[in-house]
């Protein structure tokens, strides 16, 4: 195939997705009316899976068959308000998982895990995709930089997460009044 300036524009019309615009949604575990919040996050990803092999040796051949899918841990940045309000939530979750002091913790999968949202948004606004990460829990909770030298930033420490699997829906621009859809109503 010839290089065709014009078919790879036309390919691109809308511009192509960028990276900068997307939400990412979470309903803490627990119940109350503000277990729902939106991630202030600067950075996040939408993570990888691979479908592992299994070699089965035949005669000196080896006869590979698709094997157990996995999924890459989500890691997201997250932006720190002066009220520090995401970060004790994900601290409080962190400990009701594992105590600090004590090898106690929660013992239902329920009482820790939920799901988490991510939209990939379009520049109209619109979603072109949404991300549903099922039964997550945070897994690493990293550090918040001080430094005295440090001006005219924002804080901001990294939330790495555990799920069982993920799910999308890649949606059409027709369908700009998709509401997000990711189970994070769940009470």
């Amino acid at each position: 195939m010839a290089f065709n300036l014009d078919e790879f524009r036309n390919s691109m019309a809308d511009g192509g997705a960028r990276a900068s615009l997307f939400d990412m949604t979470i309903a803490f575990p627990g119940t109350g009316p503000d277990r729902r919040a939106t991630f202030q996050t600067k950075i996040s990803e939408i993570p990888g899976s691979t479908v592992g092999v299994i070699e089965v040796p035949y005669y000196g051949r080896k006869l590979k068959i698709a094997g157990d899918r996995t999924f890459a841990t989500l890691s997201c940045t997250v932006l720190n308000d002066e009220n520090y309000r995401l970060r004790k939530r994900f601290e409080d979750w962190m400990k009701r998982i594992a105590n600090h002091d004590n090898a106690r913790g929660a013992t239902r999968l329920d009482q820790y895990q939920t799901d988490l949202g991510l939209q990939q948004k379009r520049r109209n606004g619109s979603n072109a995709a949404i991300y549903t990460f099922v039964n997550a829990f945070p897994t690493s909770l990293g550090t918040i930089a001080l430094d005295w030298s440090t001006t005219d930033n924002v804080e901001d420490y990294t939330v790495e997460f555990q799920y069982q699997y993920w799910t999308n829906v890649v949606t059409n621009p027709e369908d700009a009044t998709l509401a997000v859809s990711v189970n994070v109503e769940v009470g």
